[in-house]
């Protein structure tokens, strides 16, 4: 499937799903990503809708002095994301734009489930650096 017609079929989806809408009995992102420093081994962190490891709580980074983050994209739907180093479960898809970045000096694509291409988050690139964005509900501690 080329990058085009997976960009075409993630951006219905990203419409459609209001993650503010979530409550707190669906996911509660502390448990799913454990503080790192607080635990004996870095926990692996699975795709929520497949189960497939996707990246771990060893891999969490700051950007703009905080881990978790949360923005509105333009379409009005709220996004509460984590910061991760890497994320081996994911791949990146579509063309790099600096089109309404949440980070400055970031461009960013499409961050989907190795296993399962479900949307998952973006790939955030910059000029010395990148960084995985990561939905904090589509993701599950193992």
């Amino acid at each position: 499937m080329n990058d085009n017609r997976i960009h075409s079929l993630l951006v219905v989806p990203l419409l459609l799903f209001d993650a503010s809408r979530l409550t707190s009995a669906e996911h509660n992102p502390e448990d799913a990503v454990p503080d790192a420093e607080n635990t004996p081994s870095a926990r692996a962190l699975i795709c929520a809708t497949c189960g497939a490891v996707v990246t771990s709580s060893a891999e969490r980074t700051f950007r703009d002095d905080s881990f978790e983050h949360v923005f509105t994209n333009p379409g009005g739907f709220v996004y509460r994301i984590g910061c991760f180093r890497k994320a081996p479960g994911c791949l990146e898809r579509g063309e790099p734009t600096d089109f309404f970045t949440w980070f400055r000096g970031y461009a960013w694509s499409f961050a989907v489930c190795r296993s399962c291409v479900a949307h998952l988050g973006w790939h955030y690139t910059g000029r010395e650096d990148d960084f995985f964005g990561l939905i904090l509900n589509h993701l599950k501690a193992a």
